[in-house]
């Protein structure tokens, strides 16, 4: 079954195409990786399959249904590149902020019950974070804040994850959790994942696929190292101008860790 299906996408800003006729399915129990240089389209690529941005041409199907038309959201967890860092002063705990995702079981005005206060805990528990639970997101790490967002998805139970830069601003040693966890997420508990990324290498060795975005076209790229140096090396690489005569490569694709 596939839970996401791209046809003959196209999209362009102001005019100026920035990817066309790109297609590509995401199947129920995959791990994928989206990357790509920056302004490739990956961001935006993630906006339209959440239905935020209308391509020029093509279609977005999610669950076989038209983006447009798709109402069973509950099916969808998406933590956007930020996580909740925008919410990083807000007073409330990690149980708290976890339980929010569970207002519509709860209902308006009511309070949580005990069954919903366990989900949460729950939640934090299967991404390691349930010491934390009474501690707020101002008292944690960019790692630890990125947990408590996986567990604020983790707590509806959705069948598709979609994650923009999961690991941006994150140290090296939550990284390695963060993919673990996504690992036996999709693993056990068959969570189908797409999430975006700049960390090429490392996420090579934690996902089953790899979409790279370059020059306005999708291909796909093997996950084993060597595909991935190649890729590295074909695809993320640019020329500076020159300087004193001299041109440098630069990366176009680094890691944005702390």
């Amino acid at each position: 079954m596939n839970l996401i299906d791209v046809k003959d996408l196209s999209f362009s800003y102001e005019n100026e195409p920035l990817f066309s006729d790109i297609s590509f399915s995401v199947k129920e129990g995959d791990c994928t990786a989206v990357i790509g240089s920056n302004g490739a389209g990956k961001s935006t690529l993630m906006r339209l399959i959440l239905g935020e941005l209308q391509p020029d041409k093509g279609s977005v199907s999610l669950f076989g249904q038209d983006v447009r038309q798709f109402k069973d959201w509950h099916k969808v967890g998406y933590v956007k590149q930020s996580g909740l860092q925008d919410a990083i002063n807000f007073p409330a705990t990690a149980k708290e902020i976890v339980l929010a995702n569970l207002y519509s079981q709860i209902g308006m005005f009511r309070f949580p019950k005990k069954e919903h206060k366990e989900k949460a805990m729950a939640a934090l528990e299967s991404v390691g974070m349930a010491d934390y639970a009474d501690k707020t997101l101002g008292e944690m790490s960019g790692g630890q804040r990125q947990r408590v967002a996986l567990a604020m998805l983790l707590v509806a139970d959705p069948m598709l994850l979609l994650l923009d830069e999961p690991v941006s601003g994150v140290d090296s040693k939550n990284v390695a959790v963060i993919y673990e966890i996504l690992t036996r997420l999709n693993e056990e508990q068959g969570k189908t994942i797409l999430m975006i990324t700049h960390d090429t290498v490392r996420v090579s060795g934690y996902v089953n696929r790899m979409l790279c975005i370059e020059d306005g076209c999708l291909i796909e790229e093997g996950v084993g190292h060597p595909d991935v140096l190649a890729h590295y090396h074909q695809h993320h690489f640019i020329r500076t101008e020159s300087i004193k005569g001299r041109t440098a490569d630069t990366d176009c694709c680094q890691n944005h860790e702390n």
